[in-house]
C-alpha cells in the first residue's frame, strides 16, 4: 500500500514539473510577444471540453462554441423559472446570458447561453459558450451572430471540398 502511494505521489510531482513547465514557456512566450493580434476560434462542441477550452484560452485565442456535453444544458436549464424573460436572437430562438459562468474543469470564467426554439410544438435546447479577452460577452445579439459566423466557415468549407472553389492550372 505504501509503495503505490509513493508511485501516485511521485506521478503526481512529474506532472506538476510539467505543469510548471508548460507554466514558464507561456510566460517567456508571452514576454516576447507583448501585442499579440486576437484571434477568434470558432468551433464545434465535440472540441469544446474543458482542457481544450483551457488551453485555447491559454494560448490566447477568444472561443465561440456549444458546450461539450448535455450537462451543462441541463444545468442551466434548471436555473429557468416560469417567470423567466427570455430574449429574441432570431426567427424562432430566444436566449438566456449568464457571464461569468465556471464550467467544469476550465478555471476561466466563461460567457453561456442558453437558447431555446421551437421544433413543431415543443422547445429544444442548446448552450452557446464564449470566451472573450476584451470583455465582449454582455451582448446576446453579439454572441449568436459571432457564433453563427462559424456555419458560415464550414459553408465555404463545404463547398470548397465540392469542388465550388476550384482552381484551374
Amino acid at each position: 500500500m505504501i509503495a503505490q502511494h509513493q508511485a501516485t505521489w511521485a506521478q503526481l510531482q512529474a506532472e506538476l514539473a510539467a505543469l510548471q513547465q508548460w507554466l514558464h514557456q507561456l510566460e517567456a512566450d508571452n514576454a516576447t510577444n507583448p501585442d499579440p493580434p486576437t484571434c477568434r476560434v470558432r468551433m464545434d462542441s465535440g472540441f469544446g471540453s474543458g482542457p481544450n477550452l483551457t488551453w485555447l484560452i491559454e494560448m490566447g485565442y477568444d472561443v465561440d462554441t456549444k458546450a461539450y456535453s448535455d450537462k451543462t444544458t441541463q444545468t442551466l436549464r434548471t436555473r429557468v423559472t416560469e417567470t423567466t424573460a427570455w430574449t429574441r436572437v432570431g426567427d424562432n430562438a430566444e436566449m438566456q446570458l449568464w457571464p461569468q459562468y465556471q464550467l467544469h474543469a476550465c478555471p476561466y470564467p466563461l460567457t453561456v447561453g442558453l437558447e431555446r426554439f421551437k421544433v413543431g410544438t415543443a422547445y429544444e435546447y442548446a448552450t452557446l459558450v464564449r470566451f472573450s479577452e476584451d470583455g465582449r460577452t454582455t451582448s446576446l445579439g453579439r454572441v449568436v451572430a459571432e457564433y453563427n459566423g462559424r456555419q458560415v466557415i464550414e459553408a465555404g468549407n463545404k463547398e470548397l471540398k465540392s469542388g465550388v472553389f476550384m482552381c484551374s492550372t
